[in-house]
């Protein structure tokens, strides 16, 4: 609003003229008529873009172009037409506070998606147990899992594993190593594909914090490696579960390096 004004401002004298001659045909258009036909009759057509050119600090640069034509639907043809000079504006942006660096969530369709979704887990041993998790949405709502979630825009891996166990049990952790690729497809009843996910799993190490339920987690659970059958995880969180444990095993020169 702001670049709009002060396009106005320095265009007073060309507006001010442009609005009397609108009063003149407005009032007195009934009663003066040039070649056959009256001033009532002229359109104005008026076109205001404004783009943004560039950004410094908080100042967003604004280009305004106004475009005026005055025609008549009898002749069919452009009486007057004008250009103004594109006077640069700016005005200071609401979102100032917000740094044009940071990442931007955008979360793709995560059901019936277009393509497969690529998500993260992290398996966080310590002190002999794994972390698990209980979902509270589908797919696997209900279900203990691996915490874990959907790779956001702009994020790597690494960065996605822990801030999906941040959200999800508010511990931060070190990741270590890749322990599996695997995909997870689930259809719905009529056979069409309603998830597809590639997961990429990884050690991970606890840094600090104490596991809580959160984000779209209802419970969690620090488990040996010979309680996993009461969690009733699947084939491939069983599996990886177990690599994990044979991994933590590991003196620390043998693990996977992180990416």
């Amino acid at each position: 609003m702001v670049a709009v004004f002060l396009f106005f401002l320095n265009n007073f004298v060309v507006l001010f003229f442009l609005f009397l001659f609108l009063f003149f045909v407005f009032f007195f258009g009934e009663y003066d008529d040039v070649d056959g036909m009256h001033l009532s009759d002229l359109e104005l057509d008026v076109a205001l873009r404004a783009a943004q050119d560039f950004t410094l600090f908080y100042l967003v640069f604004v280009d305004i172009d106004l475009r005026v034509t005055i025609r008549t639907s009898h002749h069919g043809k452009g009486l007057l037409a004008r250009c103004f000079s594109n006077p640069r504006a700016y005005y200071i942006t609401h979102l100032s506070s917000i740094s044009q660096s940071e990442r931007v969530e955008l979360s793709p369709k995560r059901e019936y998606p277009d393509r497969p979704v690529v998500g993260v887990g992290g398996v966080v041993i310590h002190n002999g147990c794994v972390l698990l998790i209980r979902r509270d949405r589908p797919p696997l709502q209900g279900e203990w899992s691996i915490p874990g979630g959907t790779l956001e825009l702009g994020e790597s891996i690494l960065e996605g594993i822990r801030r999906e166990l941040q959200e999800e049990t508010g511990i931060e952790v070190h990741v270590l190593g890749l322990i599996e690729v695997f995909d997870r497809i689930f259809r719905d009843s009529a056979g069409r594909i309603q998830y597809h996910f590639v997961i990429v799993d990884h050690l991970c190490e606890l840094i600090s914090g104490s596991a809580r339920a959160a984000s779209d987690v209802s419970d969690t659970a620090w488990v040996r490696e010979d309680e996993l059958g009461k969690y009733s995880l699947t084939e491939a969180a069983t599996r990886v579960v177990r690599k994990a444990f044979a991994m933590a095993a590991l003196p620390y020169s043998a693990k996977p390096p992180t990416a």
